[in-house]
């Protein structure tokens, strides 16, 4: 009997342990920009960081009055790796700002290499945006 209590524990753990797991794991990196000009960077995957790495980050306005994002990410991997990334962009008080380009887009990135990612806001309201990168190859 005491066997059995012992495997019915040892599973009913690991069954927990499987699902709390995967909860906990994101497999998300985001990256801000700073009042400063500057950016931060929220990594949460370690492998997608050393895939996909922020080297600089560049903002501007076309058409007037859209601003505009250009991310620079290096990859320090000796072969080529998948990733993909999405904008978002926020008006003034931080509320999203619905977009038909906020999709998922999928990049290939060559060994040692910079690919530059961009966005355009849309909507002139844009006050602020997220770039989220996202570990295709390797999810969490």
């Amino acid at each position: 009997m005491h066997s059995l209590l012992q495997r019915l524990s040892t599973t009913l753990l690991l069954s927990i342990g499987a699902m709390i797991a995967p909860a906990g794991c994101k497999t998300t990196n985001v990256v801000n920009p700073t009042a400063t000009g500057g950016f931060e960077q929220i990594i949460t995957n370690g492998w997608l960081k050393s895939k996909a790495s922020v080297v600089s980050v560049h903002e501007g306005v076309v058409n007037g009055d859209m601003k505009k994002v250009a991310v620079a990410l290096f990859s320090d991997q000796t072969s080529q790796q998948y990733f993909s990334y999405k904008f978002e962009w926020f008006d003034s008080n931080g509320m999203p700002i619905p977009s038909a380009t906020q999709v998922t887009t999928g990049v290939v990135i060559q060994a040692k290499d910079t690919v530059t990612v961009t966005s355009v806001a849309p909507s002139a309201n844009a006050a602020r945006w997220t770039l989220k990168l996202y570990d295709t190859q390797h999810p969490l």
